[in-house]
This record gives C-alpha cells, sequence and structure tokens, in this order.
C-alpha cells in the first residue's frame, strides 16, 4: 500500500452505496469526510460537528443512488467544509482534495467527458461542484484534487 504525499491541509473524502443491485427505495448512501494535516488524521469541525472522521447518511437524488453519486456528494461536501474552514480563518487556503474514486475525480476536473444518458444523470451534482470550486477560487483558495489508492482509503477511514 503505497501512502500518498500529502502535504498542507487535504480533506479525505469516501462514499459508498449499499444494496447497489436492489431497487432504489432499498439502496442506501453514505460516505466519510477526513481532514488530514501533513498526511494525518486531525479533529475538525464540520456543521458545528467536532470528530476526526466525519459520517454521512446521503439522502438519495432522484433516481441516482449509486456508489458514483455517493462519491461526488462526497467531494461537493468537502467543499462545503473548505468554504466553512475559510469564513473561520478569514484566508484563502490551499486545499487538496483526495479520494480512491477516480471516475468522480476525472469527471469533476472535466478529464473525462460524459456521454448524453449519463451526463443528463450527474448534471446537477457536477453543476453544484463547479460552483462551489469557482465560488471558493473567487476567494482565493485553490482547490486541487488527487486520486489515492483505495487500500490506504481504508486505513484511514476504517471500511
Amino acid at each position: 500500500m503505497n501512502k500518498p504525499d500529502l502535504s498542507g491541509i487535504s480533506v479525505l473524502v469516501d462514499g459508498g452505496c449499499l444494496n447497489n443491485n436492489q431497487s432504489v427505495s432499498e439502496r442506501r448512501m453514505y460516505g466519510s469526510l477526513v481532514v488530514l494535516k501533513d498526511g494525518k488524521p486531525v479533529a475538525s469541525t464540520y456543521n458545528g460537528n467536532q470528530e476526526v472522521i466525519h459520517r454521512f447518511d446521503i439522502m438519495p437524488v432522484g433516481e441516482r443512488v449509486t456508489n458514483n453519486a455517493a462519491e461526488l456528494v462526497m467531494i461537493r461536501t468537502a467543499l462545503k467544509y473548505v468554504r466553512q474552514l475559510i469564513e473561520r480563518h478569514c484566508k484563502p487556503l490551499d486545499i487538496l482534495i483526495v479520494s480512491d474514486s477516480e471516475w468522480a475525480l476525472k469527471l469533476v476536473t472535466g478529464a473525462y467527458k460524459l456521454g448524453n444518458k449519463t451526463a443528463v444523470e450527474y448534471h446537477n451534482f457536477l453543476t453544484d461542484i463547479k460552483w462551489d470550486k469557482a465560488h471558493l477560487e473567487s476567494a482565493g483558495c485553490t482547490i486541487l484534487f488527487q486520486h489515492v489508492a483505495n487500500e490506504w482509503v481504508k486505513s484511514v477511514l476504517g471500511h
């Protein structure tokens, strides 16, 4: 397992979906977020809760109750966390958002282009993420994305 070289502040996110092969009504999306300082997990405050690992039950968004949807929701959650962080510290920050979902990261950065059907299904997710990222960048933040190995994510988050 290769540990990524993370310096400064990073936000590790992971999303998933239970019962992916079942009907939409039987699926459940979840996610986790942890803030890393120089690669080590640290306690952080998100929506007033201070924890090392923040865990989320993700509400379904239309028919998109999938692992990919959960990954995109968690990337947006990371951007919301960064927004709360700069509001508390009143200064722009350089932030690295890390995930084991190569698909989601390439989608967010524009490296993957969506086909017509998939573009419609994920349009709202991507629009929200791009708006949040642009808002942070207009405030002077630098937002970068990095893919990390799933094994490393599991070692940090415990799942």
